[in-house]
């Protein structure tokens, strides 16, 4: 499963945390989305709306992509 296919998914959750009044969190989720398209005008302007500068070092990689790295299925405990 993709979850992350543009930057729609993680700039909703940006947009639902900060509906709730988290602005961090609403942040780091926008800052997820910048990492998966770095171009979208409306993820630079929601980080802009938080008070902070968009740019390429601001991007971090959201956590659900790391089982999307995976390059062979995770092994069940012994």
């Amino acid at each position: 499963v993709n979850f992350f296919q543009d930057a729609t998914d993680a700039l909703d959750l940006g947009n639902l945390y900060a509906a709730a009044g988290d602005a961090d969190a609403a942040l780091d989720r926008y800052r997820m989305a910048l990492w998966v398209d770095f171009r979208d005008p409306r993820v630079q302007q929601a980080i802009r709306d938080l008070g902070q500068i968009p740019g390429p070092s601001f991007a971090i990689k959201p956590p659900e992509s790391a089982a999307q790295d995976q390059t062979e299925p995770a092994k069940p405990a012994a």
